[in-house]
């Protein structure tokens, strides 16, 4: 058996994790009702990264690049709102009603899985992946 042959159409693990996590976050924010458009772009993009398309790998990266944006700049445009913003957007209450210290602990968190996810989107095997020859044939 080539190895080489089969390491470079399988999968990726790492890329198999990140679909694995945006899928359960896609899923679990159907279920609670928030943001249900961004959710099944989500799922499309998991989708997409698993049928080997390259919109889907331009997807993670675009995804991974603003996220990495908006939860780093998130608490410094945060802290510009008024002090009692009610009625801007449901989630922007829901996070302003929470504690500074959990405010930033969610923001590093979020900084660390969009960091995780370009990593993923910008790796070599992972690029690999995505890079398939184009094949006309119907048959095979």
């Amino acid at each position: 058996m080539d190895y080489a042959h089969s390491e470079a159409t399988g999968m990726p693990r790492r890329l198999i994790a990140t679909l694995v996590c945006l899928s359960l976050l896609a899923v679990l924010g159907l279920i609670q009702g928030w943001l249900p458009m961004f959710n099944i772009l989500l799922l499309l993009l998991v989708l997409g990264c698993l049928g080997k398309q390259k919109a889907g790998l331009m997807m993670l990266r675009l995804l991974g690049m603003t996220g990495l944006t908006l939860f780093i700049t998130g608490p410094v445009i945060m802290l510009q709102l008024p002090d009692n913003p009610t009625g801007i957007n449901p989630a922007i209450d829901a996070v302003m009603a929470l504690p500074d210290s959990a405010v930033y602990a969610l923001a590093a968190a979020g900084t660390l899985f969009s960091g995780l996810t370009l990593w993923v989107a910008f790796s070599d095997r992972v690029s690999r992946f995505f890079s398939s020859p184009m094949r006309f044939n119907i048959l095979g």
